[in-house]
């Protein structure tokens, strides 16, 4: 027999922020599909964080339908941070991880549940009325510019300082380029620009 109670579990943190409603800059920082027990499908949580004055790393999130159309709040979402759809076997395609570390104006609203409870969820996306900022792949392709091959180190180090980010933050950054194969691994431990 066991000493394992199934019924016992870890009480988590929770994780996003309380801030009062209104709009702040903010950074996407990660996506994840989270399921909906109420719309019996699943949704895209997008998380982000406050980059600006006193609020400045504070983590809010919002969610989006996974149905993806030029109407949709996710569709919109994405050009608010600055992406641009391709085009892929005669198809118009879009991929959402192409604007992790980009920012833009969100829409914040406060809320509270039935027993009180409070939270703050972005309502909508604006994109960023001044110069476009840098993403981390056009980061990444000036670190290229310098060096044939580089230590990852030093890319995780200058995504981090241009994006104001934690090296961390960076590193996940970087991983994902990695995974869509912008950047791989040569010998020693070197990285390069894959050919496109």
């Amino acid at each position: 027999m066991s000493d394992v109670n199934p019924w016992e579990f870890e009480v988590q943190e929770f994780r996003f922020g309380t801030i009062p409603t209104g709009t702040y800059r903010v950074r996407l920082i990660d996506l994840q599909l989270t399921a909906s027990d109420r719309f019996k499908r699943e949704l895209i949580r997008w998380i982000f964080e406050v980059v600006e004055g006193d609020l400045a790393g504070t983590q809010v999130s919002g969610i989006t339908s996974m149905r993806i159309s030029e109407r949709s709040k996710a569709y919109r979402w994405f050009t608010a941070l600055g992406g641009q759809p391709k085009e892929k076997d005669g198809k118009k395609v879009i991929d959402l991880q192409d604007v992790v570390g980009n920012e833009a104006l969100a829409r914040i609203e406060t809320r509270r549940d039935a027993n009180g409870r409070e939270w703050s969820n972005v309502v909508d996306l604006y994109p960023l009325v001044e110069e476009k900022k840098k993403t981390v792949e056009d980061i990444v392709r000036e670190v290229f510019k310098e060096y044939k091959t580089v230590k990852l180190e030093v890319i995780i180090k200058r995504v981090a300082e241009e994006l104001g980010v934690d090296e961390d933050v960076a590193e996940v950054l970087v991983d994902k380029l990695i995974s869509k194969g912008v950047i791989k691994e040569t010998t020693r431990g070197n990285y390069k620009l894959a050919k496109q």
